[in-house]
């Protein structure tokens, strides 16, 4: 707050704090001040220069926001890389920029164990460029790794939808709900890869667990509604 700002100017801490309050209220421009007063008082900070990223990112000046996403990422260390790494990822396809976006995540790759996520992103960047054979082989191999992983089925599923290979779709989304057994996403996936097959039977078991789970005025449920009405399914 103001107040504390007051209270403790030399603070860096309070600095980006304050900083953070004027951005979720979008003062941008007061709010890349503070973010700069708090790197004047400690420049070995992280988090002023991610949001920083985040307010040229939002101003649409992305030179400059990539700038401060790798000056953050140099210094970070633990959970917030991980924040970082998505930042600038996200940042670098939106620019069609696909071989530096992966490079980040093969980078962060020798550095985290935790690497499901990693994974994850590399498999989105892969779908963003459009190489869905790519991204359903990165799905394989991090399956291998991390075979109890809902989030890398459902993804593999959703890729085989996309190639045309619905057996493929139909065993991933099933296991998937074995992770995850409310899973409103699998459900409708799966119900629509049953349709896709011509069992309209296991897709309106499937839809109707989906319906459960998803709100009644969404377009996806309004869709899904209509069709168990018309082919008789609805009951």
């Amino acid at each position: 707050s103001e107040e504390s700002i007051k209270v403790n100017s030399k603070s860096a801490a309070l600095w980006n704090n304050y900083g953070q309050a004027l951005y979720d209220g979008e003062k941008l421009e007061r709010a890349q001040k503070a973010f700069n007063k708090a790197l004047q008082i400690d420049s070995a900070l992280v988090e002023p220069r991610n949001n920083l990223g985040n307010i040229f990112s939002d101003l649409g000046k992305f030179n400059q926001s990539e700038k401060y996403y790798r000056s953050a990422l140099v210094r970070a260390t633990g959970n917030n890389r991980k924040v970082i790494v998505k930042h600038l990822v996200g940042l670098l396809k939106k620019r069609g920029r696909f071989l530096e976006a992966r490079k980040v995540i093969v980078d962060e790759m020798t550095l985290d164990s935790s690497v499901v996520d990693l994974y994850i992103e590399l498999v989105q960047i892969e779908l963003a460029s459009g190489n869905l054979k790519l991204a359903k082989s990165i799905c394989d191999e991090a399956i291998n790794r991390y075979p109890n992983s809902f989030e890398l089925y459902i993804l593999r599923a959703e890729i085989y939808v996309k190639l045309d290979e619905i057996d493929g779709a139909i065993n991933d989304f099933r296991i998937a709900l074995k992770f995850n057994k409310k899973s409103a996403r699998a459900f409708y996936g799966l119900g629509e890869a049953y349709r896709t097959a011509g069992n309209n039977i296991d897709a309106a078991r499937a839809f109707k667990q989906f319906l459960i789970l998803w709100p009644p005025k969404q377009p996806k449920s309004v869709a899904v509604r209509k069709w168990l009405q018309n082919t008789g399914k609805l009951n």
